[in-house]
């Protein structure tokens, strides 16, 4: 894990920054223990395709890690095989793996009226 209040990322701008819609390309790891980092979550889902990005993001206020990662593939189809594949990351049972939901399209922006 990094120190302070910045978020665990295994490729530093990652999907966050890229510009590129990551709709149908991520996966959400729920209850996932601080023993699994973002290189072992990478290297699992490796198994099933191009990972671009791996993100536990922390706590602003506790400075902790949350118990939740983000897996964003290049390529939906991979998404979809890595999440049949699934509760088990790296050998330990996370609670829940499913596919993300896109935040704009859950929260969609409010009209100007």
């Amino acid at each position: 894990p990094t120190s302070g209040s910045s978020p665990s990322s295994s490729s530093g701008s990652g999907a966050r920054g890229s510009g590129r819609p990551r709709t149908g390309r991520r996966l959400y790891l729920g209850g996932v223990p601080s023993s699994l980092d973002v290189a072992a979550i990478r290297r699992h889902y490796e198994a099933w395709g191009r990972v671009e990005d791996v993100y536990k993001p922390y706590d602003h206020h506790t400075r902790r890690e949350r118990k939740i990662a983000f897996v964003t593939f290049y390529e939906e189809s991979d998404m979809r095989r890595a999440l049949e594949a699934g509760r088990v990351v790296a050998g330990i049972e996370v609670a829940s793996v499913k596919a993300a939901e896109d935040r704009v399209a859950k929260f969609p922006p409010a009209s100007l009226g």
